[in-house]
């Protein structure tokens, strides 16, 4: 099984035949290159910031670069919100675990992402956004 976050469940069961190979978060550049690949004009400069809001997680690079690409036309202003670093840490706060707390953070950048999607398709394609939602 392969999963882009730690199963931390599985982790604490301790199951026999289970091991981790933690991927961790992808170079900034790495993280560069998946913007432009989707279409997010600008420098390095103007597009380290993005990766590294994302949280330098791969899937959610790729999805903030076609919601770029798509409802910014391609521009790295455009606004992601997913929250700075002090609300996500205080979103995770509850979680005494590292491990976990980190998965709570990726997860509420990657819902966040995800929320953004849903109100710019509420505005221009709600018909796509109701078959998706179904």
């Amino acid at each position: 099984m392969t999963s882009r976050f730690p199963l931390t469940d599985l982790r604490d069961s301790q199951p026999r035949f289970f091991h981790t190979i933690a991927v961790d978060q992808i170079d900034v550049s790495a993280g560069i290159t998946l913007l432009r690949a989707r279409g997010v004009r600008g420098s390095d400069v103007q597009l380290a910031p993005i990766v590294e809001h994302c949280g330098r997680h791969a899937l959610t690079i790729d999805l903030a670069g076609g919601y770029i690409k798509e409802y910014g036309h391609g521009d790295p202003s455009t606004p992601l919100n997913l929250g700075m670093a002090e609300e996500l840490q205080v979103e995770a706060e509850q979680e005494p675990d590292d491990e976990k707390r980190a998965v709570l953070k990726q997860g509420i950048r990657f819902a966040r992402i995800a929320q953004r999607y849903r109100e710019a398709m509420l505005v221009s394609d709600e018909a796509a956004l109701t078959l998706v939602e179904a």
